[in-house]
């Protein structure tokens, strides 16, 4: 099973969680569409969702040109232009290079002019840097790109960028920087003044910016916001759209060099292979583009921006959580956790308002929001009424799903302002504890004392070991929650805070790149993070205690989390992972609806009933691997001798370390940090750790050595060290485990859990395997977006 980010599944749940709300996939009902109502089910909304900004959708030289086309040419033309193409794409063409001043190609929409654009563009030699927030359609064009090193830039980060260009200007032919020059979500503007000072300072660098969403509305002619702050050249390619603001169909591809625009008409792949745009909409582009050429569009432009910039200014003094600055037709209002959006959405509908909303995959989970679409199809009135609603409504339903207004404010890094603040007043309590020592042991055994390696002992152990140490990743600091109803405790938990390999849930692969680079960079936090985790790195099993019996269970995991959000903003940990949850879970709900991402763990394995003797452990297994345990360990185990619990050595504990890192540097599964050598002599003081050594008959020092936790049932093996060069065919991995599960019914225990990786090899000693889950929450998914785009062959420079 692959690890890492389940972006189907989770895109699935945030969409249906829309659709279960009746915020997304409406149909309307009207008989006629006029631009600034709709109707669905009966009910006429007001449209702030439209992207027609200046409402030429509904202009009537439009409309009558889309009719003379479709009498004149038919309702399609079934041929693509690489054989044959209708007369208005040229008259288009030469239109559109009039607005942008370079040569225009007209590609069937923006997402296949991307597709076309970049092949002809880019070569093997070439590196392309994106900005973490450019358009899904840039970046799934550019994975199309096995061959050229590709990189993540911080969202509008010149420094980070330049600082890159320094590195990688000898090492390549040219530097493509994809970004956009308004984003579609938040509505911010692109830095494009600082970027064109870097095409001029460094010959190397080029700009590729996709100008979607900024055509029309703002620009000489309506060029757009990209080709109102740079001049075209040789350094700077422009893509943007004809069914935004343009209001018709297609995209633009805008050049000043005609090699390139030759060669993306003729070897673009999509100008080869795609069907053309249908008459009637060429036909209405070119009287559109006509409209652009004349006094008119500048008249179209200032009525927007006087209305953009009075939803800003009513908006901010409202209290409104806004989350960009900039003046731009998108506004996007914070709401956080997407099931406030959700709600929000819903009750806009309600009071007549039609809003988008900006939710996972197009923004980070946790920043989710309404996207407002400021038009001239809507008037002055309209926004006063659709602002006040928000003022209205948004506090009371963030205070619903345990949420305030400064906490959004503080979501999206915003200055709080006056908007009235409603908290919701629990009628769940909730402690907290910052050491163990403070909780009844006997209070927290009864939650947590068979569930892992962290009973109130095992706890107390962690404690003692991470902290006063050299390196800063091996210094923790312990949280604690019970959450009580009337007295008894609902749910509960502990968290770490600490320093996490942001690759520790990806495939080894790309954990063994990033290794290679915290290696050769000697920056061994590179791509770490400060993380909120449940549980803890040094754990393993149920670390969330909830009694599901309760009528309130629901209301104290919500409680829960509202209480691990406040200590994750009273820290300023920018993460969260609640972990080592089953794939199916009565929490997956409840934590997708508070701005988690899931992701897929691995499988863990377990004994969850241990015979009497070692003899009926084939019982539990299948033929294969019944057939498999006696011939890879029963055929061996005359050749080891198990020890238990000797007395030690200062250089028996070197050697048990060593045997330690001789598997932690090849285990890239599950990506951690060394564990301190001061952890190994702990193991040997403390009652509760186990000690198994495997000696080979001839050998003196052990080949294998296991340190396993023993709570009142359970055995948990959890660190493992192997010599591989010895006994290299009796397989000293297989025959350990079997000796782990045989010193476990020794000691009568119940369970024995394995935990993550080897499942397959795990199965021949009796293990049943469980497909686990976790589930992620960050402040910046910078660093997940720069992990999704490694590549073995391309990701071979350091950067960040």
């Amino acid at each position: 099973m692959r690890k890492s980010i389940d972006l189907i599944e989770t895109t699935y749940h945030s969409i249906q969680n829309g659709i279960d709300h009746n915020v997304l996939h409406l149909t309307g009902d009207s008989e006629k569409i006029d631009g600034r109502h709709v109707q669905i089910g009966g009910k006429r909304l007001i449209n702030f969702l439209s992207y027609s900004y200046l409402g030429l959708d509904q202009h009537p030289r439009l409309i009558e040109a889309s009719i003379n086309a479709v009498r004149k040419y038919g309702v399609n033309w079934g041929s693509s232009r690489a054989y044959f193409q209708i007369d208005l794409y040229k008259e288009l063409e030469e239109l559109l290079s009039q607005i942008f001043g370079g040569f225009a190609l007209v590609g069937r929409c923006t997402t296949l002019a991307h597709m076309a654009a970049l092949p002809a563009l880019i070569k093997n030699d070439d590196v392309i840097l994106i900005d973490q927030h450019v358009h899904a359609s840039v970046q799934d064009a550019v994975k199309k790109f096995d061959g050229v090193p590709r990189e993540i830039i911080k969202h509008n980060s010149i420094e980070q960028l330049e600082d890159r260009i320094q590195s990688l200007r000898n090492h390549h032919r040219k530097i493509w920087f994809c970004c956009d020059g308004v984003y579609s979500m938040y509505g911010d503007l692109a830095p494009l003044k600082e970027l064109e000072q870097l095409t001029k300072k460094y010959p190397e660098f080029n700009l590729y910016i996709d100008d979607a969403h900024g055509m029309s509305w703002t620009g000489s002619h309506g060029k757009g916001y990209a080709l109102s702050q740079v001049e075209l050249s040789d350094q700077i390619v422009v893509v943007s759209s004809l069914n935004k603001a343009f209001a018709t169909d297609g995209g633009v591809i805008i050049t000043s060099n005609r090699v390139y625009h030759e060669r993306i008409k003729v070897s673009g792949p999509t100008m080869i292979f795609c069907s053309p745009i249908s008459p009637m909409l060429l036909g209405a582009a070119v009287a559109c583009a006509r409209i652009h050429l004349t006094n008119e569009l500048a008249e179209l432009q200032s009525r927007l921006m006087e209305k953009v910039r009075y939803f800003k200014s009513i908006s901010l003094k409202k209290g409104l959580p806004v989350v960009s600055s900039d003046l731009s037709p998108i506004q996007f209002i914070g709401c956080g956790n997407p099931e406030i959006a959700y709600e929000m959405a819903a009750r806009l509908k309600e009071h007549g308002f039609l809003c988008g909303l900006g939710l996972y995959p197009a923004v980070a989970m946790s920043r989710s929001g309404l996207r407002i679409s400021i038009s001239n199809h809507q008037t002055i009135d309209h926004i006063d009424m659709l602002v006040d609603v928000l003022g209205r409504e948004l506090p009371s339903v963030a205070a619903l799903h345990n949420m305030s207004i400064d906490k959004i404010f503080k979501r999206f890094k915003l200055k709080p302002t006056s908007l009235n603040n409603i908290e919701k007043k629990d009628f769940v309590s909730v402690i907290r504890f910052d050491s163990i020592n403070e909780i009844d042991p006997s209070l927290w055994n009864k939650l947590f004392g068979d569930k892992g390696n962290f009973d109130w002992e095992g706890i107390r152990f962690m404690e003692s070991v991470f902290r006063d140490n050299d390196s800063a990743e091996n210094n923790w600091i312990f949280s604690y929650f019970i959450c009580y109803v009337s007295g008894q405790p609902i749910a509960a938990t502990f968290l770490t805070e600490s320093l996490v390999k942001d690759d520790i849930f990806y495939s080894a692969r790309k954990s063994i790149v990033i290794e290679n680079q915290r290696v050769r960079g000697s920056n061994p936090h590179f791509l770490t993070s400060k993380t909120l985790m449940l549980g803890s790195p040094f754990s393993e099993g149920d670390h969330l205690y909830c009694d599901f019996s309760s009528p309130y269970w629901k209301s104290a995991i919500k409680v829960l989390l509202k209480s691990i959000d406040k200590l994750k903003v009273e820290r300023q940990i920018p993460n969260i992972v609640l972990r080592d949850f089953p794939v199916l879970n009565k929490l997956d709900d409840i934590f997708s609806k508070s701005g988690f991402v899931r992701i897929n763990t691995g499988v863990a394995s377990s004994i969850d009933h241990l015979p009497s003797n070692s003899g009926e452990l084939l019982n539990l297994m299948g033929p294969k691997s019944r057939r498999n345990h006696r011939n890879e360990i029963l055929k061996y185990e005359s050749q080891f001798i198990p020890v238990v619990n000797r007395k030690v050595t200062e250089l028996d504990i070197k050697h048990w370390y060593n045997l330690y890192l001789n598997v932690k540097n090849k285990a890239f599964e599950i990506n951690t940090f060394n564990l301190p050598n001061k952890v190994f002599r702990a193991f040997v003081d403390h009652n509760n750790w186990d000690v198994l050594e495997l000696f080979s008959l001839n050998s003196k020092e052990p080949v294998s050595v296991v340190f396993s936790y023993m709570s009142a049932n359970n055995y948990s093996p959890m660190f493992i060290g192997l010599d591989y060069d010895s006994c290299p065919n009796a397989n000293v991995y297989k025959q350990s485990l079997y000796q782990v599960v045989k010193r476990a019914i020794d000691l009568n225990k119940r369970t024995v859990h394995f935990g993550f990786t080897a499942e397959r090899t795990k199965k021949i000693v009796g293990c049943q395997p469980i497909e686990k889950v976790a589930y992620v929450q960050l402040e910046d998914d910078f660093n997940v977006q720069v992990i999704e785009n490694i590549r073995s062959s391309s990701f071979a420079v350091s950067y960040g």
